[in-house]
């Protein structure tokens, strides 16, 4: 600190002011995110201990002076009316520019300046003994800041929609599953009509389906595979030749040839039963095999 040769009549008008200053309450709150999470301080700001001041140092005769000496240094000067005068300087302390992509697209030069002056000029007042309530900004210089939370990737609608297309065709389970999988972010991005798209295709899938002829098994409507016990071919055709003779229709010999015997073709016919089907259909028995 430096003053003038003589302060004695400063120095009597500046204890008389102190002996009226009050106490300055904080009135501002600041919250910081941190690694160790949420650290909050509280600080009187310097428009508050200007006020406070101000009227007390004019009573006094005192004037209090502020000003920039180069760039990093603030000067605090108290002058009293018979031109005596002390001075103190802080220092202005700058945060280093931001490396982080995230933080440069943020970073302000000159907010950044202002808010040091501020700060500066609100401890430059400690040289004339302006006190708060206790200080509990000096914590912020020990604060990490983090940087702001990952913004949510890019939802691809067309591939989310194709998942849960296959899976609908899964069925239901499956698309159940594979729908309680998703966040509330991406089930916003599903219109109605691709639900309902999805309901159908579960649908189908649940859908119970004919029974797949086992191997070896003839499928419907098809003659089953010969064997020694069913009528020859030369039967077959003798059979087959009589009914178109006799003008009989295939469909009506094929009815009563299934309830005759429960053969459905006519190959199928048992050579046990072959004399009954000719009895039953012409009246006669079996004259060529």
């Amino acid at each position: 600190m430096k003053s003038s040769d003589n302060i004695n009549d400063l120095a009597a008008a500046l204890a008389a002011a102190q002996g009226e200053y009050e106490p300055i309450k904080k009135t501002r709150e600041v919250k910081i995110p941190t690694k160790k999470g949420i650290i909050t301080y509280s600080y009187a700001p310097l428009d508050a201990c200007l006020a406070m001041i101000k009227p007390i140092f004019a009573k006094h005769g005192l004037c209090l002076l502020q000003s920039m000496q180069g760039n990093d240094v603030l000067l605090t000067r108290v002058v009293h009316t018979s031109g005596q005068w002390i001075e103190g300087e802080t220092p202005i302390l700058l945060k280093p520019a931001p490396t982080e992509a995230w933080a440069i697209a943020a970073w302000n030069p000159m907010k950044e300046l202002g808010g040091a002056i501020t700060y500066a000029s609100r401890y430059g007042l400690r040289l004339i003994n302006v006190v708060t309530e206790e200080d509990t900004d000096h914590n912020l210089g020990e604060t990490e800041a983090q940087p702001p939370p990952q913004q949510p990737k890019p939802i691809n609608v067309d591939k989310l929609e194709a998942d849960l297309l296959a899976a609908a065709r899964a069925g239901k389970e499956a698309f159940a599953a594979r729908w309680r999988s998703l966040s509330k972010l991406e089930r916003k991005q599903i219109s109605a009509r691709a639900i309902k798209t999805y309901k159908d295709e579960c649908a189908i899938a649940d859908t119970p389906k004919p029974d797949e002829p086992k191997p070896n098994e003839p499928k419907p409507n098809e003659p089953k595979q010969k064997s020694s016990d069913h009528i020859t071919e030369n039967q077959r055709r003798m059979l087959e030749a009589r009914i178109s003779k006799d003008n009989m229709t295939r469909d009506d010999a094929k009815k009563i040839v299934l309830e005759l015997t429960g053969a459905e073709h006519f190959a199928d016919i048992l050579k046990a039963d072959f004399q009954d089907v000719l009895e039953a259909l012409f009246g006669e028995e079996e004259k060529s095999s």
